[in-house]
């Protein structure tokens, strides 16, 4: 927890500049965090297809592929986006999390909250593209969107567990 002396060692000329800063700084650092993360996920599914499945992997249809699974993360911004206007909160929890609030904080909250028909949809956009490019079984797919989407539940759990 951050003490009562943190505060007192800027001026408000720094704590002003700070404020200034903030929307410049989140944005860049979405930005670059998010391309990153993009490059990362394509890479490792290229490497899972390419090398433990021994399917046809092209990077540049993985880059397009995943970009194109970003529609209905788009979609959901934009629903948030409006929803804002009417409740006053930035998200508008569409997880399975909803059934079960009282969880809020523990792992199975953050498990439950990472999960909404969006995400879902996501991949299985993904698995479409990556079974219609890669010339892998279906079963095979299955398993490689399977793991991917448990990756992204389980590096989003910390986050959303204290979501909302």
């Amino acid at each position: 927890m951050i003490g009562r002396n943190f505060f007192e060692k800027f001026t408000p000329q720094e704590i002003d500049l700070a404020i200034k800063l903030a929307p410049r700084s989140v944005i860049t650092s979405t930005l670059i965090n998010n391309t990153l993360s993009w490059i990362f996920i394509v890479l490792a599914l290229y490497a899972i297809i390419k090398w433990v499945f021994r399917g046809k992997a092209d990077v540049a249809q993985l880059f397009s592929i995943t970009g194109y699974a970003y529609t209905p993360v788009l979609i959901y911004f934009l629903i948030c986006f409006i929803a804002s206007f009417f409740t006053g909160q930035l998200y508008v929890n569409m997880s399975l999390a909803i059934f079960i609030p009282s969880l809020k904080g523990t792992t199975i909250y953050g498990f439950l909250r990472s999960i909404d028909p969006f995400m879902v949809w996501q991949f299985v956009i993904i698995a479409i593209g990556i079974r219609m490019s890669s010339g892998m079984k279906k079963s095979d797919v299955y398993w490689v969107t399977v793991f991917a989407f448990l990756v992204t539940v389980f590096v989003n759990i910390d986050y959303y567990k204290l979501l909302d």
